[in-house]
């Protein structure tokens, strides 16, 4: 220590703590993949619940037109039925009689 200079003693420092990054469990790429499956199953959803509403609807029409037909369709079937008039019956089905015996 040739230089008369006074050494200044070092003092410590703190030294300085910094506190914890905590990273989240799931990457961003997780998020976006729970969104989209998410989204997935809603539109999975609306999509039987639309198709679900529409056989309910036409099982409402079908059986609505089961009714007109036994209710008043009946009476006119027999009434165009009795008005078929075959003249000469034996003889315009004789070539389908002679066919059935080839048979």
């Amino acid at each position: 220590m040739d230089n008369n200079q006074p050494v200044q003693p070092v003092t410590p420092q703190a030294a300085i703590l910094k506190a914890p990054v905590t990273v989240s469990q799931t990457p961003a790429g997780g998020r976006n993949k729970l969104w989209f499956v998410a989204v997935g199953v809603v539109v999975l959803l609306i999509i039987a619940g639309v198709y679900w509403y529409l056989t309910i609807a036409q099982k409402g029409k079908g059986s609505a037109k089961k009714e007109a037909v036994t209710a008043g369709g009946i009476e006119t079937l027999e009434k165009d039925v009795n008005a078929i008039k075959i003249e000469n019956g034996e003889e315009e089905f004789s070539t389908v009689d002679e066919d059935l015996q080839s048979l």
